[in-house]
């Protein structure tokens, strides 16, 4: 079952399935402007929600893991509104309360988990 949200801000908010995952490399690749198609281990994480404005792309939060702590990062285009965009964060956040991720006590299952997700990602056309 799809889960999806509508937010107050207009975005269209749904969770990550796999697949979205192409899709979600190639913003985040886009994003980071380096030139190549590998994806970044660290900051690519495991992906958990993402924003549509219309039919497009605008933002999408993913699981990371720094330094033993589990994080939620976000990329945005940088042309979201910044209002709109903390309020889906704000969405975002409550629902990640609730995802095995954010309560892991062993974070190295969960560094493990995006390192095997990226490594398939980048031997994948």
């Amino acid at each position: 079952m799809v889960r999806q949200l509508e937010t107050k801000t207009g975005f269209s908010s749904q969770q990550v399935y796999t697949s979205d995952i192409p899709l979600l490399k190639q913003f985040f690749n886009q994003l980071k402007d380096t030139g190549k198609e590998d994806t970044d281990t660290e900051a690519f994480g495991i992906p958990f929600m993402m924003a549509r404005q219309g039919e497009e792309l605008v933002a999408f939060a993913s699981f990371t893991e720094e330094g033993g702590v589990a994080n939620l990062s976000f990329y945005h285009h940088a042309t979201v509104d910044i209002s709109k965009l903390a309020s889906w964060k704000s969405q975002v956040l409550k629902e990640a309360a609730f995802h095995p991720y954010a309560s892991l006590k062993d974070k190295t299952q969960l560094k493990n988990s995006i390192r095997q997700l990226t490594g398939w990602l980048n031997n994948v056309n």
